[in-house]
């Protein structure tokens, strides 16, 4: 596990959450996604909804069923996510805790859903057992479709940075400029001389003299908004300034960089030379 950050710029989990929700909600795979759901349940209306309703009123009962049950999902899931993120836990690693709680949550929109509309039956532990088991794997699927969609959206931006030339090399800086677009997005008792930046999911994590924040933003933006601080990205997660490396070593073949605030950062074999060119290795 990764040392858990101090503190997390941008509000508390339930903003996070909300944040990361409007991005996929927002996102045309969702609403293919969503539609095509809608569609195929309308139309071949499982679980007795075929006999039971009219065209219209199964398209209006599905409509609803996969929109209150995605949005309490992707609610649950996405709070679970962030929780388990801040705990230095990784996205892939996540998944089943994750959907789980996304299917909890859509279990109990359909239960109610479910008992409005038809009721529970003359067996309602057996109907709520299969209401969830039902919800349980439809979340899990939906959990890793939503994370490969991510995963898609986020390849470009990694081949961008593996790509993407090294700064030029400037002097090494004492301190901070304090007009560092990225530092004024700092809590005010992080803001301090930028020592390194690491992707955490969504996340860029932030770490100065005086701590540690995590950014909701791209490593490539956060780079840019470093503005004239001197660094050299090290690995498409990792970009670390300059003056604040204390020693560069070799473990087993590969290259780390240990910093002032005594983290270790790997070195990929493609961004070595970024080191050469800034006069660091040999």
């Amino acid at each position: 596990m990764r040392e858990r950050p101090e503190k997390y710029a941008g509000g508390s989990s339930l903003r996070l959450a909300l944040r990361e929700m409007q991005a996929d909600l927002v996102s045309a795979k969702t609403h293919v996604l969503l539609a095509g759901a809608i569609i195929i349940l309308s139309l071949s209306g499982p679980f007795g909804t075929y006999e039971a309703l009219p065209p219209v009123g199964r398209l209006l009962y599905w409509a609803t069923m996969v929109l209150l049950t995605f949005g309490l999902a992707n609610f649950a899931g996405t709070l679970t996510s962030i929780a388990l993120s801040r705990r230095g836990i990784r996205r892939q690693s996540a998944l089943v805790p994750v959907g789980l709680a996304a299917g909890l949550a859509a279990g109990l929109g359909v239960t109610v859903i479910q008992n409005v509309v038809f009721g529970l039956g003359a067996d309602p532990l057996r109907t709520l057992i299969t209401i969830f088991g039902y919800a349980l794997v439809i979340a899990m699927t939906i959990t890793v479709i939503l994370f490969v969609f991510r995963r898609a959206d986020e390849a470009p931006q990694e081949k961008a940075q593996e790509t993407t030339a090294a700064q030029p090399e400037m002097p090494p800086a004492p301190a901070l400029a304090p007009a560092a677009a990225l530092v004024r997005r700092l809590p005010l008792d992080k803001r301090g001389r930028i020592v390194s930046l690491t992707v955490r999911d969504h996340y860029v994590e932030v770490t100065t003299l005086k701590g540690k924040a995590l950014l909701l933003m791209r490593l490539s933006d956060a780079i840019e908004e470093a503005g004239v601080v001197n660094g050299v990205q090290l690995h498409r997660s990792h970009w670390v300034a300059v003056d604040a490396i204390r020693a560069i070593h070799r473990v087993n073949g590969r290259l780390e960089v240990e910093t002032l605030t005594d983290e270790r950062l790997p070195v990929s074999r493609t961004h070595a030379a970024r080191l050469r060119d800034a006069g660091l290795l040999p």
